[in-house]
């Protein structure tokens, strides 16, 4: 596959990583770009063997989620406001 942006890594995204949510695959897709140019990969090499290559806490990507403030939790289950 011919890797020339960002864009061209969706692809790969989603065939090696099925689990990876839709709203997070151009956000990994940025991610593969940077860490792939980083180690030397190029248009014409194997990106796909690449993301393999990752380790499973990177492949299992998920964007970190904002949790609410504690004090919110708070005030939500004692009910005062």
């Amino acid at each position: 596959m011919d890797i020339s942006c960002i864009a061209d890594l969706h692809a790969v995204v989603r065939e090696h990583m099925p689990n990876t949510a839709e709203a997070d695959v151009e956000e990994f897709a940025a991610f593969l770009w940077d860490e792939g140019y980083a180690r030397g990969l190029r248009s014409g090499d194997d990106w796909g063997e690449f993301v393999d290559a990752l380790p499973s806490d990177m492949r299992n990507y998920r964007r970190p989620r904002r949790r609410p403030p504690a004090s919110m939790v708070f005030m939500r289950r004692s009910g005062s406001f």
